[in-house]
């Protein structure tokens, strides 16, 4: 998806996302697929100035930041209406990757509540289990805002390796 504005007024465009989603079905492919939500950009021309991943920003105003909280639901509202259209398919929003390192997983979260809040998508994220110490730490406060996780391979082999199992990773997730 992608964001217009138009004076004060902030439209999200699905056009893109419906011409994949139709390239998609006219194939014969169904089931989940992850999409890019953009909110990190909806934040933006919301007024958001506490979202510079590259500044360890936290997003912590877009809980109160008004604006954003209706521009991410009528977004929501908009992406429920292309589900009702392509309904083969399971659409699984998604914002940031790999957010486990370099400061970004707070941001993430203040980007995913508004998804968990005004919609029933299942969220998708790309991550890693690197055997480090930090890391189940981070993935419990993850927890609440991911549902359906792509795990990295580098970092399998490397958690494998640290003498971990696939036994193990399949309790965590049913857990």
């Amino acid at each position: 998806m992608h964001f217009e504005k138009d004076g004060e007024q902030i439209k999200a465009s699905y056009d893109d996302l419906r011409k994949g989603l139709s390239i998609l079905r006219k194939f014969g492919f169904h089931g989940p697929i992850p999409i890019h939500d953009g909110f990190n950009t909806l934040a933006r021309l919301c007024g958001a100035t506490d979202i510079n991943v590259s500044k360890k920003e936290t997003g912590d105003s877009l809980e109160t930041n008004e604006k954003f909280q209706a521009a991410a639901k009528q977004t929501l509202d908009g992406l429920k209406e292309v589900q009702r259209e392509f309904s083969m398919f399971e659409l699984l929003p998604s914002h940031m990757d790999e957010v486990l390192n370099r400061g970004r997983l707070t941001l993430y979260c203040n980007l995913a509540k508004p998804i968990r809040k005004y919609s029933n998508f299942r969220i998708y994220i790309t991550l890693h289990n690197s055997p480090r110490e930090s890391i189940p730490e981070l993935t419990q406060q993850l927890m609440p805002y991911v549902d359906v996780r792509c795990y990295n391979g580098h970092a399998m082999d490397n958690w494998i390796k640290a003498g971990h199992s696939f036994e193990e990773l399949a309790k965590d997730l049913k857990e």
